[in-house]
C-alpha cells in the first residue's frame, strides 16, 4: 500500500499517523491573523484532592474571545498560541469543546457570550507532540470523554464536578468513539491497538470509586488491521480497516445483565477481489445496502452499493494548492439529507448532498496562499442540522460553517454519462454543455472560476486528459443563467470508468456536479 507523508509544521507525529500524510508536500507553519494575547486570565483554581483522578487544576476564562475572521458561510475562533486543537464536539447545552493536543488543556466555547474557560489537563504540562487528542464525545450522562495519544489514553471530564478521571487500561489510544444512545455505551476503535472497544457503565460501583464506574472490554481484530472510523446500528458496529483496505461489519453478543460478551465478524468489504479501497478512514451505513466511506487514499467521498457490488467514488474538487485533499471523518446530518465531512489537507468542510449527488465545499476565512491548514476533526451541532463545527489544528482555531446561507451561484446539466475512446476519433474529444445559475442580484461583478476534477489519481486531477474551459467570468444583474462549456481530450487515457467532477468556485464557496465518464479501449 502506497503510504505518503507530509511534514506537518516541522513537529514528527508518533509514527502510525505517516499513514495519513503525504511525502510530495513541504508544509510551512502558518501565524494566523489574529490571537488572544490575554488568554488565561485565572478566574479561580482547584485543588485536586487527589491527583491520580485528576480534578482540574486549572480553570480560567478569556473574555476577550473574538471571531478571529468570517465569510458568508464561515466563522473562525481564535485560541491561545500554541493550542493544536483536535477532537471537537457541540454539547447538549450548546457549549463547543475542543482539547489542546499542543497546550494539553480542555476548552468550552460559549458562542453566544464568547467566553473561552480552560481547563488544565492533569499530568499533562510537557508539551509533546505525540499526545495528540483525537476523538471527544459526551456520553448520556453529559460528561465529556476524549482520548489522548501518549501515556494516559482515555479521560472523562465532568463539567459539573470540573474534575478529570483517567482510564489507563487500554491497548493504545482510540482513534475514534461513538455514542450508543439508546444504552448509553461508547464504542471505540484503536488505530494502534488493533482493537474494537465498549465502554459501559457500571451501574454497582460507588461515586467515590470513579474508575470502577465503568467497564471496558476490548476485541482483537487482527495484526495490522488498523480500525479507524466506525459506525453504530443497534446491535451492529461497522469498522474501516484502514491498513486492509476493507470495512467489516460485527454483531454484537450481550448476557443477561447486557453487558457486551463478544463481536462476531459477518460482513467483510470488498467481497471480491474486483473493488479496492483506496485507505477508508471512515464510514456510514444505511439500511437499503448503501456504504458510504471517506477513501483518504484518494480525495474521494464514495458509496458502495453491497448489492450490487457497485463503487461509485465522487471526487472532491482540486485544490489552488494542487495537493489531495484527503477526505476523513463523515458526520450524517441530523435531517438525512446529506453528509459532513472535513478535508484534512484540502483545508476544506464539504457536504454531499446524498439525494442530488452534489457538493458543496466551505473555503477557510484564514486560507492565505502557499500556506495549508489542517483540519483534522469535525462536529456536527445536536440543535441545527445546517451547521457543522471543526477544529484547524496548525491554525490554534475552531470554526463553525452554515450552509444555510444561500450560495450566490450554481450549476448545472442534462448531461449524465461522458464516453471517451483513444482508438475512436469521433470518440477522443467531448463536450460538456452547463449552465451557471445566478441566486442573487448582489452578484454582479462576482467572479466565478472553473475546474474540473476526477476519481483517476489522489489530487482528484485528470489522468491523460487535457480540459478547456470556455472562460472564467463574473456574474450580471440581467443574467439568471448563463452558458459554459468545457471540452474534453483523450490523451491516451488508461480505460475504465471515474467520475467527474465540475466544478465552478468564488473565494468562499465551491459547487459541484458529477458524471460517468467511461473510457474504451
Amino acid at each position: 500500500m502506497e503510504k505518503k507523508i507530509v511534514i506537518l509544521i516541522a513537529i514528527a507525529l508518533i509514527a502510525v499517523l505517516v499513514i495519513f500524510f503525504n511525502t510530495d508536500i513541504l508544509i510551512s507553519q502558518i501565524t494566523p491573523d489574529h490571537k488572544n494575547t490575554n488568554h488565561e486570565r485565572e478566574t479561580g483554581q482547584l485543588t485536586a484532592e487527589n491527583p491520580n483522578l485528576g480534578q482540574a487544576t486549572n480553570v480560567g476564562m478569556s473574555n476577550n474571545t473574538a471571531i478571529s475572521l468570517k465569510t458568508m458561510y464561515v466563522t473562525e475562533y481564535s485560541l491561545p498560541n500554541g493550542t493544536g486543537p483536535n477532537g471537537i464536539l457541540v454539547d447538549r447545552n450548546g457549549l463547543v469543546w475542543t482539547a489542546g493536543s499542543l497546550s494539553h488543556k480542555l476548552y468550552s466555547l460559549n458562542e453566544t457570550s464568547g467566553e473561552l474557560r480552560l481547563y488544565q489537563i492533569p499530568g499533562e504540562e510537557e508539551k509533546r507532540a505525540d499526545y495528540m487528542v483525537w476523538s471527544m464525545i459526551e456520553d448520556n450522562d453529559g460528561s465529556i470523554w476524549f482520548s489522548q495519544f501518549g501515556s494516559n489514553p482515555l479521560w472523562r471530564f465532568d463539567p459539573n464536578a470540573e474534575k478529570f478521571t483517567r482510564f489507563n487500561e487500554l491497548s493504545a489510544s482510540p482513534f475514534q468513539m461513538k455514542v450508543d444512545t439508546k444504552r448509553g455505551d461508547i464504542w471505540f476503535t484503536t488505530l494502534r491497538g488493533n482493537t474494537l472497544g465498549v465502554i459501559q457503565k457500571n451501574e454497582n460501583s460507588r461515586n467515590d470509586q470513579p474508575n470502577q464506574q465503568y467497564k471496558i472490554h476490548e476485541f482483537p481484530l487482527g495484526n495490522d488491521t488498523y480500525p479507524s472510523g466506525l459506525f453504530l446500528d443497534e446491535d451492529v458496529v461497522w469498522v474501516t480497516e484502514l491498513e486492509k483496505n476493507k470495512i467489516a461489519k460485527f454483531e454484537i453478543t450481550r448476557d443477561d445483565s447486557n453487558t457486551v460478551s463478544g463481536i462476531k465478524k459477518t460482513v467483510e468489504i470488498p467481497f471480491t477481489n474486483k473493488t479496492h479501497f483506496s485507505l477508508p478512514t471512515d464510514v456510514l451505513a444505511s439500511g437499503n445496502g448503501t456504504i458510504w466511506l471517506t477513501e483518504h487514499g484518494i480525495s474521494t467521498i464514495s458509496e458502495y452499493n453491497m448489492n450490487l457490488q457497485k463503487l461509485i467514488r465522487f471526487p472532491t474538487s482540486q485544490t489552488t494548492f494542487h495537493v489531495a485533499t484527503l477526505p476523513f471523518w463523515m458526520r450524517e446530518s441530523p435531517d438525512g439529507k446529506g453528509i459532513w465531512f472535513n478535508e484534512h489537507e484540502g483545508g476544506r468542510v464539504g457536504f454531499l448532498d446524498a439525494e442530488k449527488f452534489e457538493l458543496t465545499e466551505y473555503e477557510l476565512p484564514s486560507h492565505v496562499s502557499g500556506s495549508i491548514i489542517f483540519i483534522l476533526n469535525a462536529a456536527q451541532d445536536p440543535h441545527n442540522p445546517n451547521r457543522m463545527w471543526f477544529s484547524e489544528w496548525n491554525a490554534d482555531k475552531i470554526a463553525v460553517v452554515d450552509k444555510s446561507v444561500p450560495v450566490l451561484f450554481n450549476i448545472q446539466t442534462d448531461t449524465a454519462k461522458v464516453v471517451l475512446s483513444d482508438s475512436n476519433e469521433s470518440q477522443k474529444i467531448a463536450a460538456i454543455n452547463f449552465q451557471i445559475i445566478n441566486n442573487t442580484a448582489y452578484a454582479k461583478n462576482h467572479m466565478l472560476y472553473f475546474n474540473v476534477s476526477s476519481s483517476m489519481e489522489p489530487a482528484a486531477s485528470l489522468v491523460n486528459i487535457t480540459a478547456q474551459f470556455f472562460t472564467d467570468f463574473s456574474l450580471a444583474n440581467e443574467n439568471k443563467l448563463l452558458q459554459e462549456e468545457l471540452v474534453l481530450r483523450d490523451e491516451s487515457v488508461s480505460p475504465g470508468n471515474y467520475t467527474l467532477g465540475i466544478s465552478v468556485r468564488d473565494e468562499m464557496v465551491i459547487k459541484t456536479i458529477f458524471l460517468d465518464l467511461i473510457v474504451t479501449p
